[in-house]
């Protein structure tokens, strides 16, 4: 069957900025009330509301990776413009998500008392609490289900569609939140929400895909071949989701089982900073998945290494500023947005998470490619030794330690994912190691010293005031990119020239 790569380096390029301009607003949004939330909630009271609301983030472990491997097989399907197989996909996926979104709901509402005993909550919230999981076990039920609906669209290249129901679900969610706050609704109030939200964007996607897949329909039935291949790709990922899982949501876990919900707050709030950034990156680049997707099905290998090596090293160049600025800036920056009491507190956190990011910012683009190329079975051998790198280091570490240790131990198991990109250029990229890594990194090895050596000298200064915070950031950035662009190791000429130019061929 002949294979049509029809997605244009335009279209790329298009998908990516709709992809990050919605995260960014998302993000701003959430930024912005984050200090009245938490006012009104109470440092304690927004622990709680964060452990709740994680829960729903489980769907990721329970997903089994078949999220990934419906944005893959469609984006494969589309290519070969074979809409049954596309059709087939869904279904199957679909079918398995409702009986695992089922089980895990049940299991969230048996199990309710136990895991806010677990969680330390204290008596005064334990009520709101109970009816908070009952909610958030009706939210973890429709998230997996609209999750399906939007990796099949991202497999379209539909990134507008999105972004755009994101954008206005999340612009939603807060502005409601805020009201419902204002009102006096409490915690109770607010963990209503991310239920009404899942259950919202689960219709619109519904809706959304229906209209651009010629002849769907939902049925209840199992397409065993279309079943059998979906799991043999998903099913690897699976580990892949669980250390993601232990990264965005266990920690919460761990801080409030070894220190109680308050200290989770002084975690989360720093993560989010950094988790911020490193999205506004993914999403920029999350469109290189669906896009080596249709890749394989040519299987160009010249084309495959010309993308990794561009797209690393431009990614790398975008993110390593953001994280090293954050790192000298940590203190600083959370004085200016949560006041000095909680910079004491939580810039230490947001320094060592940004140094790890650092470490997976170098992972992220070749493990989209690998993903994309079908290699989900080494990605899930090496996601075994970041989970037990989780395992051992994060609650010994959090115990020790407190909410630094926890930070530290998501640093030590980006370790794993390194060898991992080792791997992946040597034996999926079929590339020189060194040559290629110098291709990649070479221009940040001085700015990367320069970094610590102000690290070293200004870290943990809370007293500047805001004009002196934005001044040091404009200056920091100005220096970095500025250097990278007089030497064209950003090239952004080449970006900008795909980008205007109309009806280009993917020819990165």
């Amino acid at each position: 069957m002949q294979v049509h790569v029809k997605t244009t380096t335009k279209k790329l390029l298009t998908n990516s900025v709709y992809n990050t301009v919605s995260w960014f607003l998302i993000v701003a949004i959430g930024i912005l009330f984050t200090p009245f939330i938490v006012k009104k909630l109470t440092i304690e009271g927004y622990g709680i509301y964060t452990l709740l609301t994680s829960l729903i983030g489980y769907y990721g472990l329970l997903d089994l990776g078949l999220g990934d491997g419906v944005t893959k097989f469609v984006a494969e399907y589309k290519a070969r413009n074979d809409w049954d197989g596309v059709n087939r996909s869904v279904n199957a996926a679909l079918l398995i998500q409702i009986i695992l979104g089922a089980i895990g709901s049940g299991c969230l509402v048996f199990f309710a008392d136990g895991i806010l005993h677990l969680l330390k909550v204290p008596e005064q919230f334990f009520i709101a609490g109970q009816q908070g999981v009952r909610f958030v076990s009706i939210g973890f039920f429709f998230t997996m289900l609209s999750g399906t609906f939007s990796a099949a669209l991202k497999g379209l290249q539909s990134y507008k569609q999105v972004s755009q129901v994101n954008v206005f679900m999340n612009f939603a969610m807060n502005i409601a939140m805020i009201l419902v706050l204002f009102l006096g609704g409490g915690l109770i109030g607010v963990v209503i929400l991310p239920m009404l939200y899942s259950m919202v964007s689960f219709v619109i996607y519904w809706v959304i895909f229906s209209k651009q897949v010629p002849g769907y329909r939902f049925v209840w039935s199992f397409d065993k071949q279309s079943t059998v291949s979906v799991f043999n790709y998903s099913g690897f990922l699976f580990l892949s989701r669980l250390s993601n899982t232990f990264n965005n949501y266990v920690v919460r876990f761990v801080i409030g089982f070894f220190l109680g919900p308050a200290f989770v707050a002084f975690y989360f709030i720093p993560s989010r900073v950094v988790q911020t950034f490193g999205g506004l990156l993914g999403s920029l680049f999350g469109v290189i998945f669906p896009y080596t997707s249709e890749l394989s099905a040519g299987q160009d290998l010249e084309k495959i290494q010309r993308v990794f090596l561009k797209t690393t090293k431009l990614f790398v160049s975008l993110s390593m500023p953001v994280f090293l600025a954050l790192a000298v800036f940590a203190g600083p920056i959370l004085n200016l947005w949560m006041g000095p009491e909680f910079a004491q507190k939580g810039w230490r956190v947001l320094m060592v998470l940004s140094l790890g990011s650092i470490l997976g910012s170098i992972t992220t683009v070749p493990n989209l490619i690998a993903m994309g190329l079908g290699q989900s079975k080494i990605i899930s051998l090496f996601s075994v030794f970041t989970v037990l790198a989780y395992a051992v280091f994060m609650p010994f570490f959090t115990k020790w330690w407190g909410i630094e240790g926890a930070a530290w131990a998501i640093l030590f198991a980006q370790i794993p994912g390194i060898f991992l990109v080792f791997y992946e250029i040597k034996n999926i990229f079929k590339l020189p190691l060194m040559s290629s890594l110098w291709e990649i990194l070479a221009y940040h090895c001085l700015p990367i010293v320069i970094t610590c050596f102000l690290l070293m000298t200004f870290q943990g200064m809370l007293g500047f005031n805001r004009t002196c915070v934005f001044l040091g950031l404009g200056l920091y950035f100005a220096l970095y990119f500025g250097g990278m662009l007089l030497t064209n190791w950003l090239p952004a000429k080449e970006v900008f020239s795909h980008f205007l130019k109309k009806g280009s061929n993917a020819s990165t």
